[in-house]
């Protein structure tokens, strides 16, 4: 599945965004984006290695679902970013990373938005591009 159009429209959803990666829940990249004329401060070495504790910490949190009911998003606040995980469903997960400037629930809000509705997306894509029929996760 090409998660390209999710990532872009994540990408446009605030500036403040400096990266957005979908992966399996293996830790295996799927796609990513990444804001023009911004730095990594990861090499994508470290960048693997803290998607494996990303991963597993949503495989923790998993265990207790039927309990307290599943994630939504995990947030983790750094001095130099940001760092918002989530599941887009059983098999994969969002991470992106804001700048510590970034409005944080406001941009967590948007991102949920278009998760939960995923055919906000898929419209505003036909309109731009009326062949255009994107598939998202379910």
């Amino acid at each position: 599945m090409d998660y390209t159009p999710l990532l872009d429209k994540i990408m446009g959803l605030d500036k403040n965004i400096r990266f957005s990666l979908i992966c399996d829940m293996h830790g295996n990249v799927v796609n990513t984006r990444h804001r023009e004329k911004q730095e990594n401060f990861l090499t994508e070495n470290e960048t693997k290695d803290a998607l494996q504790y990303s991963v597993e910490s949503w495989r923790v949190r998993n265990h207790h679902s039927k309990k307290i009911g599943k994630g939504k998003f995990a947030f983790v606040e750094y001095e130099k970013l940001r760092r918002i995980t989530m599941p887009l469903n059983e098999d994969r997960m969002l991470l992106v990373t804001v700048d510590k400037d970034g409005e944080n629930y406001e941009i967590i809000d948007r991102i949920l938005n278009q998760i939960r509705h995923p055919e906000n997306l898929k419209t505003s894509l036909k309109q731009e591009n009326s062949s255009l029929d994107v598939l998202l996760p379910k």
